[in-house]
């Protein structure tokens, strides 16, 4: 025989909503961090062979305003395990390497580098490749950490990083799983 919870919200005892059910039965996780940056639609150049952080002037989306300048800053509040994504698409050239990488700056002590990085080898020429690389990680982050995304390539000179303010093009974002 099988028990069923009925609820339409879930709170601590000192009365603090953590999750609302819809009648759709669908959760509402508005007490969820999440957040999706992007690059500008001008994207930026990167030189070639230096490791370079990314622009991420446009948030699609930040639940817990953790933006500040080029960066993720956990708070209190967002604390926790988290899923990240980095992902870079490069403009129309044959790039031979480009790397992307998410690296973490503790609140106290020297930034991990990188806590996820993913390579990508291309190695025939012509155009129209539009490389791309993505990197993903599971990170414990603190009040404080700083996340950042960066991008390494060998094409021989600065290649741009293709931005879009729709999403589809360079982004980093991420999501707590638990406390």
């Amino acid at each position: 025989m099988a028990s069923i919870l009925g609820v339409d919200t879930i709170q601590h005892t000192g009365g603090t909503t953590a999750m609302t059910v819809s009648s759709d039965g669908t959760t509402n996780m508005s007490k969820t961090p999440h957040w999706k940056y992007v690059d500008s639609t001008a994207g930026i150049n990167i030189t070639t062979a230096t490791w370079t952080q990314v622009t991420l002037d446009t948030a699609q989306y930040d639940s817990h305003s953790l933006k500040s300048g080029n960066t993720a800053v956990i708070t209190a509040a967002t604390a926790g395990m988290y899923h990240m994504t980095g992902h870079i698409r490069m403009g129309n050239r044959h790039i031979t390497r480009l790397i992307v990488k998410i690296v973490l700056t503790p609140a106290s002590g020297s930034a991990i580098d990188p806590i996820a990085q993913m390579e990508t080898v291309n190695p025939s020429g012509g155009t129209g490749v539009y490389q791309c690389a993505e990197c993903n990680a599971m990170h414990r982050l603190n009040t404080g950490d700083i996340l950042s995304m960066h991008v390494y390539h060998t094409y021989g000179s600065d290649v741009g990083v293709l931005g879009s303010t729709q999403g589809h093009e360079s982004w980093f974002q991420g999501y707590r799983i638990s406390a």
